[in-house]
């Protein structure tokens, strides 16, 4: 059951089918999520560095942020690339 792929002809269509031959669905290997979305209203981002890190438990970090700690539940978090 190949993925939708719009095609302007049978030569490109055969070549998507190799390429879905032997690929795994990304959903196998990693945990998918919606990652930070670029419309509408945008939600604040917070991130820290590991440099910021004051402690760290199972279920919390305790970070210094601009002369200030805060701890913050691991759960809520996800983990973010920010771009350079």
């Amino acid at each position: 059951n190949l993925p939708w792929a719009l095609v302007a002809n049978k030569d490109d269509m055969s070549l998507v089918k190799k390429m879905y031959r032997n690929s795994v669905k990304m959903g196998k290997e990693v945990e998918l999520f919606n990652g930070i979305q670029t419309s509408a209203e945008r939600p604040p981002i917070y991130w820290f560095s590991d440099k910021e890190i004051l402690e760290e438990s199972e279920l919390y970090f305790k970070i210094k942020k601009k002369d200030k700690q805060y701890i913050i539940e691991k759960n809520i978090l996800k983990k973010y690339f920010k771009p350079v």
